[in-house]
């Protein structure tokens, strides 16, 4: 699939940037992946940790628990 260089280069995906592929309805939907925490979905701060994703917070309570 090919995506125009000036939409890619508007939402910042380069070449070979993973994209995440949806259905709305009629509609696909084509978003850029960004890894995310495996307990609370949060896609910011996050680490790979043993092939799984992370966030600082989780971590956190986990070392807490």
């Amino acid at each position: 699939m090919v995506i125009p260089i000036e939409l890619r280069r508007t939402l910042g995906i380069d070449v070979k940037d993973a994209l995440e592929i949806y259905v709305d309805g009629e509609k696909i939907i084509l978003k850029k992946y960004e890894p995310a925490c495996l307990f609370c979905g949060n896609a910011d701060n996050v680490k790979h940790y043993c092939n799984r994703i992370i966030c600082y917070e989780c971590i956190k309570k986990l070392a807490e628990d």
